[in-house]
């Protein structure tokens, strides 16, 4: 029986295609060609990232903060980390955001030919995206983290909010709570005071309306902490600092885990030889991706008023 001949496939016959979401659909036909799909990499939707959920957990996260207070940065400069190889123990495994995290960094990068890195704004005409790393622990486990990036002003809103429906819905359904301290406003004498106060406004805001609960991890992030270089700003930057604790102390029934981290991702101010170029980056990583389960809500029975419903109790019971 002859071998059934081996052709060559002309490089005009395959046409590689971008699609939107998923990339492990077979190469399909288009106008005669073979098309094989490739992700877009740009932002998740929340749709987007409840579908990629069905193939596998991802770890969601919800970043809160005012305006320029470093949320997307702060999120950029963590996938810039990995671009130079593993960080702190971690090993970078993938992503469907790289053109995302690639654009928001463009600003910083060389080739942009700015005198100083930034990161655009986040659009309030954007709405909710997603941004996502897939990370080897150093224990060798896979985690998928995705963190939710959203205009500050959208937050701002928070403080005034009425209802549970006027908080943004990516908080509530988030494994992980952090809110964003803008280390600049710190630095601001005629800033500080407000912007700690609206940061314990704002946590007190989402327990007062069930946004948050003990089976999250909430964590406040101080960041831009080197431009509390100054000795006498440092020491009434503890000072406030040392005041917010003690306010969100009193929310000790209404939340669970809460954490107190201090960044500088990005700095502005020059750094001593042995400084670590990402000041507080590491302990962050490790509070998102360390393991632990989301426990369900405690399920409180309700009076059992009527002779009806003690007899069904009873029933139950004797199964």
């Amino acid at each position: 029986m002859a071998e059934n001949p081996v052709t060559e496939l002309d490089e005009d016959d395959l046409e590689v295609i971008p699609e939107t979401l998923d990339d492990d659909e077979a190469a399909t036909q288009v106008g005669g060609k073979s098309v094989i799909e490739l992700p877009l990499g740009s932002d998740l939707s929340a749709e987007n990232l409840a579908a990629f959920r069905l193939s596998r957990p991802v770890r969601s996260i919800a970043l809160v903060g005012a305006h320029r207070s470093g949320k997307t940065t702060l999120v950029s400069e963590l996938y810039n980390a990995f671009c130079k190889g593993p960080f702190q123990g971690f090993k970078f495994a993938g992503s469907r955001t790289l053109e995302g995290f690639e654009r928001r960094l463009w600003e910083a990068r060389l080739q942009s030919r700015r005198t100083a890195a930034d990161t655009p704004r986040t659009s309030i005409n954007a709405g909710l995206v997603y941004l996502h790393l897939s990370l080897l622990r150093p224990d060798r486990t896979q985690i998928d983290l995705a963190w939710g990036d959203r205009a500050g002003e959208a937050f701002k809103a928070i403080q005034s909010a009425q209802t549970i429906d006027d908080i943004p819905s990516e908080i509530a359904s988030s494994s992980h709570i952090t809110l964003l301290l803008d280390g600049a406003r710190l630095a601001d004498i005629g800033e500080r005071q407000n912007a700690i106060q609206e940061t314990y406004q704002t946590l007190w805001k989402l327990t007062a309306l069930g946004a948050v609960d003990h089976s999250q991890r909430i964590g406040i992030v101080t960041t831009k902490v080197d431009l509390l270089h100054d000795p006498a700003v440092r020491q009434q930057a503890d000072d406030l600092h040392a005041r917010l604790r003690r306010q969100c102390s009193q929310l000790h029934g209404s939340i669970g885990e809460l954490t107190f981290y201090e960044t500088s991702v990005r700095t502005k101010t020059p750094r001593a030889d042995d400084e670590e170029p990402r000041l507080g980056l590491a302990k962050l990583l490790h509070h998102w991706s360390e393991t632990f389960s989301r426990t369900p809500e405690r399920l409180v029975q309700p009076p059992l008023d009527r002779p009806y419903d003690r007899y069904l109790l009873m029933g139950e019971s004797h199964d």
